[in-house]
């Protein structure tokens, strides 16, 4: 009923050769699961396959430039993403400098058995039904803010510990003492029999008066000769001249 219903469908669509996905991949939770550019990759991949090759597609730059791929890090990280959605499986590992990789899709019977780097009794077909758990992705706004957030947390970490770092030396500070080993001792600026009294009077003043400065003539400029002998002569000049005595001839 099927081939009734699709009879003459060569003619209802454009060319002869198409990629083969078959409802129960497309529906299956490995498909669901892979993100768009791993589905893409998925379809480029699978236009390799001819009905006698699987295990020998290939995914390397050289195929994959002229698709539009130009990221090797694109590709390789779309390539980890389908082997852990279980559609696609590694059969030989890629080797500088021109050995490229190798891989099955796994809702399809593994062709090739030579050169391989796995065993072919061990393929595992429609491991796209059980794949492996992946973890939530995280959005660009969000992988964005952790991002600011970390950077912000790490200035101030290093901050903090630039700030807390302690000035003394590294083998600690030592405490070395100011003062005298056996103490602060009071000294005494006093003689120890007392303070000495002085030999000389406190009186510095002569007994008989003060004695006055007999202003010279020269330094005055104004003082006469005559006022200068009536000083002499008075007598508060002679009670400062010192007694002479008579001396006998």
């Amino acid at each position: 009923m099927a081939r009734s219903k699709f009879k003459g469908g060569r003619d209802k669509r454009d060319g002869t050769s198409f990629v083969a996905l078959p409802m129960v991949v497309l529906e299956s939770k490995g498909y669901r699961q892979a993100s768009t550019t791993a589905r893409a990759l998925l379809i480029d991949v699978a236009m390799q396959y001819g009905g006698h090759n699987n295990g020998k597609l290939t995914a390397c730059v050289k195929y994959l430039k002229p698709l539009g791929w130009s990221s090797n890090g694109t590709i390789l990280r779309a390539l980890r993403e389908l082997q852990a959605c279980g559609l696609i499986v590694e059969t030989r590992k890629g080797a500088r400098p021109n050995k490229a990789a190798w891989f099955a899709l796994t809702w399809h019977e593994l062709d090739q058995s030579v050169g391989l780097d796995i065993d072919s009794k061990l393929f595992r077909r429609g491991g796209y039904m059980t794949p492996e758990p992946t973890l939530p992705k995280a959005s660009a706004g969000s992988r964005t803010t952790n991002a600011t957030a970390a950077r912000k947390n790490a200035a101030t970490s290093k901050r903090a510990a630039l700030k807390g770092e302690a000035l003394a030396p590294s083998h600690g500070a030592d405490g070395r003492v100011i003062a005298p080993s056996n103490g602060i001792s009071a000294s005494s600026f006093e003689p120890l029999h007392g303070a000495i009294e002085g030999a000389l009077s406190a009186c510095l003043t002569p007994l008989d008066g003060a004695y006055l400065e007999t202003p010279s003539a020269r330094r005055l400029g104004q003082v006469t000769s005559e006022q200068a002998l009536n000083e002499l002569a008075s007598p508060r000049f002679e009670r400062k001249r010192s007694p002479v005595k008579a001396v006998a001839r």
